[in-house]
């Protein structure tokens, strides 16, 4: 637009010049004339200039079509929202079970460049010690040995203990069944056959096997987000007990 001003402002002399020769009426009509010409120079500025801000203008919209998605919340499912009230090594798969739907804990580790009689007598002096603990009761032994097979049979009979306060000792007898088979650089440990037995002298008492006791049906609530009151203590228990000494055995022959 200041190019097409600029034109025709250096184009005035010559229209100067071309009046020296023209009558008054004739150049009252050409300069009308140059002027209608102008005006239309001016708009046609103008709309070349408009045109070229929106074009502009819709360049840069176009290279803003990037953004920021704002994204929407998935929300998980209503069990998954559920506040989880305890550790989650207490609740869902905590219990395994066997082919014949009985309790069985399973350890398998290997050894570091131990052979068979190695681990075998790692394991048979640790359970020996284990069944003359303090809080053994009559009755806890290694039960049976094969030392061909690398075999040891041990029968547990224990204190699993709840809680302990001046005022209170809260416990049970947990009976069960460990057996350990050692090969040449390996480990498999197995506790199975638990039974409890609780509170003998009270009419609130009971003995029962695990799979009546600590799985999921007996310990858990209904939404599997916490513990049921009294069977969910035997599970947690339990629990903590399987994992002490599946650590001794792991620190015993890995070390």
């Amino acid at each position: 637009m200041k190019k097409i001003i600029l034109t025709i402002i250096l184009c005035l002399p010559m229209v100067i010049h071309a009046q020296s020769v023209l009558t008054p009426e004739e150049r009252l009509a050409k300069a009308q004339k140059e002027l209608e010409e102008a005006k239309k120079e001016v708009e046609k500025a103008k709309l070349k200039a408009k045109n070229t801000n929106e074009k502009s203008t819709k360049s840069k919209e176009t290279d803003n079509d990037w953004s920021i998605p704002t994204l929407k919340k998935i929300e998980k499912s209503t069990k998954e929202n559920e506040e989880v009230k305890v550790d989650p090594k207490y609740l869902d798969n905590a219990i395994p079970l066997n082919d014949e739907g009985k309790v069985e804990f399973v350890l398998d580790i290997d050894a570091n460049n131990k052979n068979a009689d190695e681990i075998y007598n790692l394991a048979l002096n640790y359970l020996s010690n284990l069944t003359q603990g303090e809080n053994q009761i009559e009755g806890s032994r290694v039960a049976l040995v094969n030392k061909k097979e690398k075999i040891i049979a041990a029968t547990i009979k224990e204190w699993l203990e709840f809680n302990r306060t001046v005022l209170l000792l809260d416990r049970a007898k947990i009976n069960y069944l460990l057996v350990a088979t050692c090969t040449d650089n390996h480990l498999n440990v197995k506790i199975s056959r638990i039974n409890y037995t609780y509170e003998e002298d009270r009419p609130s008492g009971f003995s029962a096997p695990a799979e009546e006791v600590i799985t999921d049906k007996y310990a858990l609530n209904k939404k599997h987000t916490d513990l049921t009151r009294i069977f969910g203590k035997f599970r947690k228990a339990t629990i903590n007990r399987k994992d002490e000494i599946f650590k001794d055995f792991k620190d015993l022959i890995q070390k």
